[in-house]
């Protein structure tokens, strides 16, 4: 094989290795949320929870408040897997109220999420289209099932790819320089 053919075939080793250590999915997005956005509740939740696509990092900020603007949020966010919850305090006021998410997630790019749901005692309550809230505690993956962060998984797959790539271009110099007299 001629020199040319073989960095070809090494740059195609190295750019397959790169292709397969590529996520396959998406970037993290919200997909559900207790209460759901624009959902009517007769009375103030103690918890605001929302479910990302995909894991997030453990730090989160969350942010609550009623209708006067007062920050309900108490103690700090808790996250489980791809679950953030966040407790509030129930201030049985009527009105509109917002939960605020920003999260990482294990694919390292921002995940921002808001929710706007109104209390009204007075009122029909409205379905949540996601259902009942996740019981964390039993939906929680165990540590050593948990997907937990693929970087370094995926830094080591590119640094072996990197690593053979230039491992044989330096195979490939040697032979096409001339021999050493």
């Amino acid at each position: 094989m001629t020199g040319r053919r073989l960095a070809g075939a090494a740059l195609a080793a190295v750019l397959l290795v790169l292709a397969l250590a590529a996520p396959v999915g998406a970037h993290a997005t919200a997909v559900a949320a207790w209460p759901a956005p624009g959902q009517v509740l007769t009375a103030s939740p103690d918890r605001v929870v929302i479910e990302f696509s995909t894991e997030v990092q453990p730090q989160v900020q969350v942010a609550v408040v009623g209708p006067d603007g007062e920050p309900l949020a108490v103690g700090d966010p808790v996250v489980e897997g791809r679950y953030v919850s966040q407790a509030i305090r129930q201030p049985d006021r009527p009105g509109a109220y917002v939960a605020a998410f920003h999260a990482v997630g294990v694919d390292l790019h921002p995940v921002m999420a808001r929710v706007d749901y109104r209390v009204d005692p007075d009122a029909a309550a409205t379905e949540n289209p996601a259902g009942d809230p996740p019981d964390l505690a039993a939906t929680a993956p165990a540590p050593a099932e948990a997907g937990g962060n693929q970087l370094p998984a995926l830094l080591l797959l590119v640094g072996v790819g990197v690593l053979v790539g230039v491992t044989v271009l330096h195979l490939v110099s040697r032979r096409t320089v001339g021999p050493r007299r």
